[in-house]
């Protein structure tokens, strides 16, 4: 139901008797009536204040609910046998409905073609929505369109505000200050409409969404597309430049790259691609060693990281002979071994550093008294002969 500029009121074709209105334009008050309810007017409904171009629709959604009636039995006591029967006729009746809903669908209008989900655009560049769209057979854009609107979507289900429409008889009207934003080019004849937005930036990024109106005797066509900006390949893994390993180990590489549309991400060595996104090598031996080169690209670029690995022999356990019961040692105890020899030296090489110190010093001491003594009698001796 929709209530004009004027108070004109207009109702769906044969639901004459299923809704009504009151309204009061003084007061800017409107209320909607549904009538005889059942379990097919459950849905979410909506309420849509049209105000031009220049500012946003009023919008609001009510979900309608009917209470639920439980029933004790499959066969309650007021289901007659004839009763019964009619269910089952209209159960077959409603199958071969069904048929010839599917075939009805087919005419009826629909979008036959569309941008692919998501549009991905390059920044500072221009990005096009196309759609081709079919209306019942026989008729015309003129005597089918009401208007055709493209702009931003908000979810559950509307333009929350419409860029530019296109109208019943080809006229464009745009958005006040989108006039360089935003164009479109369409044929009548053809039932195809495409709407351009020039310049991307960060802040295009969003769903948009088309609206062709058909009036109030068909529902809209809609179709909802998200626009994203292209994002240059990023390899995040591996995170080590240098892997040193030995022979026989196992060698595991695994490249990862974020970007908008996603990379390809291949391995490659010597110049050739060897693998896609990951390495396993079981055992690695010299000729394994080199670099490795993994590669990101997409129509945004293309990123890549070098990774050099070194494979070396394993070092071969040294044995060393000890003669205690003529017995073998490992390395590791030959090692202890000496190790004790070491500190033995060390403590002897002590010891006999003092022992000579001291002889040294006894000697001096010794000496020193010798000479004492012997000053001694001389000075005696010098005494007497005088």
């Amino acid at each position: 139901m929709v209530i004009g500029k004027y108070g004109k009121v207009l109702t769906r074709q044969n639901y004459g008797n299923k809704v009504s209105c009151t309204f009061n334009m003084s007061v800017l008050r409107v209320a909607f009536t549904v009538h005889n309810l059942s379990a097919g007017d459950e849905n979410d409904y909506g309420l849509h204040i049209e105000l031009g171009l220049a500012r946003n629709p009023l919008k609001d959604v009510v979900a309608l609910r009917l209470e639920a009636v439980s029933v004790s039995s499959r066969n309650p006591p007021w289901m007659t046998p004839l009763l019964k029967s009619m269910i089952r006729t209209k159960s077959r009746v409603s199958s071969l409905s069904k048929d010839r809903l599917s075939s009805h669908q087919e005419q009826r209008p629909r979008i036959i073609s569309g941008p692919s989900h998501p549009m991905i655009g390059k920044k500072q560049g221009n990005l096009t929505f196309d759609w081709t769209f079919k209306l019942l057979p026989g008729r015309t854009w003129i005597e089918s369109v009401e208007h055709v609107a493209f702009g931003f979507w908000k979810p559950p289900g509307y333009l929350k505000t419409k860029l530019i429409v296109i109208g019943k008889n080809g006229e464009v009207m745009i958005r006040q200050n989108q006039e360089s934003k935003i164009s479109c080019a369409f044929n009548m004849s053809l039932l195809q409409v495409a709407f351009t937005v020039h310049d991307l930036g960060t802040g295009d990024e969003n769903e948009y969404g088309l609206h062709v109106e058909l009036g109030l005797a068909r529902k809209p066509l809609i179709d909802v597309v998200t626009l994203l900006l292209e994002d240059p390949p990023k390899i995040v893994r591996p995170p080590k430049r240098n892997i040193y390993l030995r022979t026989g180990d196992e060698l595991s590489l695994n490249c990862k790259a974020t970007g908008l549309p996603r990379p390809q991400v291949t391995w490659e060595r010597f110049g050739r691609v060897v693998r896609n996104h990951s390495i396993l090598l079981g055992r690695v031996n010299k000729n394994d060693s080199g670099l490795y080169l993994c590669k990101a690209k997409s129509t945004a670029g293309e990123d890549s990281m070098k990774i050099f690995v070194r494979v070396e022999d394993k070092e071969k356990p040294t044995v060393a002979t000890v003669p205690v019961s003529g017995a073998r040692i490992s390395q590791g105890k030959s090692h202890e071994r000496r190790t004790v020899i070491l500190v033995a030296s060390s403590s002897g090489l002590i010891v006999l550093v003092s022992l000579a110190a001291f002889i040294f010093y006894y000697r001096r001491r010794r000496r020193s008294r010798k000479s004492i003594a012997y000053d001694s009698l001389q000075e005696n001796t010098t005494g007497k002969t005088i």
